[in-house]
This record gives C-alpha cells, structure tokens and sequence, in this order.
C-alpha cells in the first residue's frame, strides 16, 4: 500500500461511524475524507463501507481489513516509538580509563 494516509483515514471512518467524525478528527473536510476512502477502495477493487444518510457501516471485507489496518498501525506507531527512544541518546553511567600521564600538560 502506496498510501499510509489513506489507511489512516479509512480507520478513522471505520472507528467512528462517520465521515463527517472522521473529518473532525483528522482537521480535513469530509469531502476529502470521503474521496481517500474511495480511492482506497478502488485500489483495492473492493467496497469496505456501506453508505447511507445515516451514517456508514463497515462490509464483511471492511471489518476484516479494519481490523488488519489497526494492527498494522499499532505496530507502526510501536516500531516509531522504539526508534525515536533509541535516537533519543544512550543513558547510564559513563567510565572512562585513561593513563595518568595521558592528561598532564607541559
């Protein structure tokens, strides 16, 4: 998948029943909103929500491929996390040895 984006929004949508929901969450418009999910489901030649003046519901494939993208995301969110943490420096105590005479100035 090209677009992680897309992923994202279609969770968002599938979380909360709404694209108008989703779109609050995501500080977007639900027109665009409604348009990456659309795409997403064109790419993937297949229907992943039920429309309606309701509100939407997720298709039998939606609902597995939620819970897929949840996943996945969790384990991105999770694999960011360790990197910034081993990023942010190394701790602990630091010893350093050197031969007296090494630091003398003459």
């Amino acid at each position: 998948m090209q677009d992680l984006n897309k992923l994202q929004t279609f969770v968002q949508v599938a979380a909360r029943g709404s694209f108008t929901m989703a779109a609050r969450e995501l500080r977007v418009s639900p027109s665009a909103v409604s348009k990456q999910v659309q795409q997403l489901e064109k790419a993937l030649s297949v229907s992943l929500l039920n429309r309606s003046t309701r509100g939407v519901s997720l298709t039998e494939a939606g609902r597995a491929f939620y819970q897929r993208c949840q996943d996945a995301l969790a384990a991105l969110d999770d694999a960011v996390n360790q990197a910034q943490t081993l990023h942010a420096g190394s701790s602990g105590t630091l010893r350093v040895h050197v031969v007296s005479g090494f630091a003398q100035r003459e």
